[in-house]
């Protein structure tokens, strides 16, 4: 900090860091007494920018009250941004994965949250020849963002002038999240009906500069060719030690905390009593409270100090009516300040409804739109944005979390479709779903269909012993619209950083990877491909898990990172997928370095016993996350997305290709079948799940739990026994017994000896009476196992027991090996 700041006077030796996520910063004198502090979040009421964006997080106005998240902002560090120029030329060759020929684009987006500037975009097709330009607008001084389209978590940017030429106009490109390959990016048709042509030469230009958050700028044209993602410069030094801050203010006017609103859901025409409290450091003039009435006009009410809060009354509405408030102050100086912050860009919201006649048996959850946001929300060209609309939240009717983001989910096939719809809902970190949870995702189907299946298969994984095993929960959602209305499940700890922490050792530093097709959509709103897209009607492609080449933009729209995005690491991925994609015995060699075989072949066993038809883990190409576990590196399997349900429990047993591949070799087929027996006997069987059948069946009686409860019962007989390829018929069971001498006793005259013997796929381990710690163990085939075992001289009584994977005793055999000659007297 020295050596960076000259000058500056730093106090302390500090070690350590600090939490990504948040946490207590305090400032002692010398006395050891409080002298400030602060407890920093990380987003939401705080500067996002400040959370490895490129910015500090600075005070702007040293005398308020610094728990006010209000009280600070990202430091500006633009001003020391640079305009950097980019140019590639290269033969254009065809995308790997994708449908080159359904658009001619080039599409822009940023990797992450993020802002930059870009302009003097030029894509030409044989430069050193006749030289054509491709792109309409690429300078951004015709009608503004004319020929443009900026969709999605990408949708806030704008065309502005360049801040350090007046006059110029240039892209400000704004994302609120990653760029993907349907929907969240800005896009344009290239210049009059003109198409890419695989093997000829194109140069691609632009300048760029960094102004925030992410600086990873990705460029395509359409699907995936001439990709290139820059690192924009980024200041590396940022705040102002020494100096004042760069968001330093005059008087920041008051600051906000406890705001409540009661009743949390009024009925209709029933008022509805906000409070707050407010303070500032120069006295609190005068509050009031605005409201607006779907979205017409604001009507004032003033608030009165009650107490230690400001509480005001705002008047009842009819039923169904949306009602937006917030808050203005100002202090006796006449400083004013809006609460929440955004004033009426926020979305503190309630609606007046009627009471219903019988409440739902379960957990209650409601989401409240403007009418506006809930129109834009669900308009067809929109259904596929991954932009948070602000929204409030109510829980169990009692708890309320305003201005917090929600935005759809799912693929483009189940966006669309009533029965499908499913809600992504993230929190202000300083207020967190039940105290924990950052993000929860709210789903409705299975598979194409409503209902709420999927909740028995993720008990049965966590009982089983699955490390991926989702925790949820059952509700009932009370949505903006009707049809959206309908028992859910309320998925909490999915694979996030927070489950993957858990998890595993610095699990949340291992990288995680969703392995998807692509689909793509065929239709705009009016036909032209100047005009929006529609997410249906589309068409799919996808690829198997092979070699890609050794260029990560290939991977990128394939394997789609989910987490530490701003690392933008797929090497081990790449490693994994191309040894996954060696045949024969290079396949087998390399799969034990890069994968863990094990926990894959029991991720396939869930999958196999769930039987979801549309699944990576019973052959298809997609609905599956893979981890890069950081301890090691190999790839674990997380079997996702198991809700699209067939209704056949006479499936096949092992219709993936990559497990055909797998357990082609006997040992490894012991192993998969192992874990069969084991969740089978476990938890897949109709005296765990009839618990959950019968509790679920009374929660929910309009959905047939009886149903799925025998398709489990018939399932597991299934797979244990009745398929050609079941348990029983593809390894036929075999008593554990050693077989080296023909099981009699012999005689040795080393002190080391490699016993043999038998033992059918549950056994999991070979254990010796009266030892600790289990034999080292090697299977020669399915059935037959060889362990070294050490001999005393004199006779040796060797006991075994073998062992399943719950450690239970599943068989047990001995032998007297006598150990003479050599050493022995």
């Amino acid at each position: 900090l020295e050596a960076d700041f000259p000058g500056i006077l730093v106090v302390g030796d500090l070690k350590g860091k600090l939490s990504n996520s948040g946490e207590r910063l305090a400032l002692l004198d010398a006395c050891g007494d409080l002298v400030d502090e602060v407890r920093y979040a990380d987003g939401g009421r705080w500067p996002n920018w400040a959370d490895g964006g490129g910015s500090s997080l600075e005070l702007r106005y040293p005398l308020a009250d610094n728990s006010a998240p209000e009280a600070w902002g990202a430091s500006v560090e633009s001003d020391a941004a640079v305009w950097e120029t980019f140019v590639f030329t290269e033969v254009v060759s065809p995308s790997l994965v994708g449908p080159d020929g359904q658009w001619d684009e080039l599409v822009l987006g940023l990797l992450d949250a993020g802002e930059v500037l870009i302009d003097d975009l030029s894509l030409i097709e044989d430069p050193d020849g006749v030289a054509v330009e491709m792109l309409q607008n690429g300078t951004f001084e015709s009608s503004g963002a004319s020929g443009w389209r900026l969709l999605g978590n990408h949708r806030a940017s704008e065309v502005v002038e360049d801040p350090d030429e007046p006059g110029n106009h240039v892209l400000r490109l704004v994302a609120t999240g990653s760029t993907e390959h349907m929907h969240n990016h800005a896009e344009t048709t290239l210049a009059d009906g003109a198409s890419i042509q695989d093997g000829t030469l194109y140069t691609l230009s632009f300048r760029a500069r960094w102004v925030a958050g992410s600086n990873q700028l990705n460029s395509r044209l359409y699907f995936n060719r001439m990709a290139h993602t820059v690192l924009l410069e980024r200041p590396e030094l940022n705040g102002t030690p020494g100096r004042p801050n760069s968001q330093l203010v005059e008087n920041l006017g008051p600051t906000y905390s406890e705001l409540s609103q009661s009743p949390v859901v009024p009925a209709p025409f029933e008022p509805v009593e906000i409070a707050v409290r407010a303070e500032d450091p120069d006295g609190v003039e005068q509050l009031i409270v605005l409201y607006s009435r779907n979205g017409a006009p604001a009507d004032v009410v003033p608030m009165v100090l009650d107490g230690v809060k400001y509480v005001a009354q705002i008047p009842g509405a009819p039923a169904g009516t949306v009602t937006q408030f917030w808050i203005e102050g100002i202090d006796e100086t006449g400083a004013w300040a809006p609460f929440p912050k955004g004033g009426p860009d926020s979305r503190a919201l309630f609606k007046a409804v009627e009471p219903p006649v019988e409440a739902p048996p379960m957990h209650t959850l409601r989401i409240v739109l403007t009418p506006e946001d809930d129109q834009w929300l669900f308009a067809p060209e929109n259904l596929m944005s991954n932009d948070r609309i602000g929204a409030t939240v109510i829980w169990d009717e009692t708890e309320v979390f305003y201005d917090v983001g929600v935005r759809l989910k799912g693929s483009e096939r189940g966006r669309p479709k009533a029965v499908r719809v499913g809600f992504a809902i993230r929190f202000q970190p300083d207020k967190l779903f039940r105290g924990v949870y950052r993000s929860i995702m709210v789903d409705r189907s299975e598979g194409v269909h409503f209902g709420q299946r999927e909740m028995l298969i993720n008990l049965m994984m966590a009982h089983a012993g699955s490390v991926s095993a989702e925790y949820n929960d059952l509700i009932y959602l009370y949505a903006t619209k009707e049809e959206h209305s309908s028992p859910a499940e309320l998925q909490l700890a999915r694979f996030g950083d927070q489950m993957l922490a858990f998890q595993f050792e610095d699990g949340q530093d291992g990288l995680l990877y969703e392995y998807e097709l692509i689909y793509y959509p065929t239709t705009t709103t009016d036909g032209s491909p100047e005009s929006p897209k529609l997410p249906e009607p589309d068409l799919v492609v996808g690829t198997p898990i092979t070699s890609l080449g050794d260029d990560k933009e290939a991977y990128r729209l394939v394997y789609t990172a989910k987490n530490n995005r701003w690392e933008d690491d797929f090497t081990q991925i790449m490693a994994f997928a191309k040894a996954f994609g060696e045949a024969g015995s290079d396949f087998t060699t390399q799969m034990p370095m890069y994968m863990d075989v094990d926990q894959w072949l029991r991720a396939f066993a869930f999958s196999i016993l769930a039987d979801p038809v549309d699944n990576y883990g019973t052959g298809s190409k997609h609905n599956v996350e893979f981890y890069v576990r950081p301890s090691d590196n190999r790839v674990l399997f997380f079997p996702h997305d198991l809700d699209f349900y067939g209704g056949n429990p006479q499936n096949a047993v092992a219709n993936s290709p990559d497990l055909q591949r797998i357990i082609s070799s006997p040992t490894l087929a012991r192993v998969f079948y192992g874990h069969i027996v084991d969740i089978v006997e476990t938890s897949y069987n109709s005296d765990y799940m009839s618990h959950w059948c019968n509790q679920m069946g009374d929660l929910l009686p309009d959905q047939d739990f009886a149903a799925h409860l025998e398709f489990i019962t018939t399932r597991a007989a299934w797979v244990l026994m009745g398929a050609t390829n079941s348990v029983f018929q593809a390894i036929p069971e075999v008593s554990f017994e050693i077989t080296t001498n023909g099981g009699a006793d012999f005689e040795s005259t080393t002190s080391v000896i490699d016993l043999e013997g038998q033992g059918w796929v549950d056994v999991r381990t070979i254990w010796r009476t009266g030892t600790s710690v289990a034999l080292p163990l090697s299977w020669t085939d399915q059935n037959h196992w060889s362990a070294s075992i050490y001999l005393s001289c004199g006779p040796n009584l060797v006991e075994l027991e073998a062992r399943n994977h719950q450690n239970q005793v599943v068989g047990s055999d001995s032998v007297v090996v006598s150990r003479v000659g050599g050493s022995c007297p």
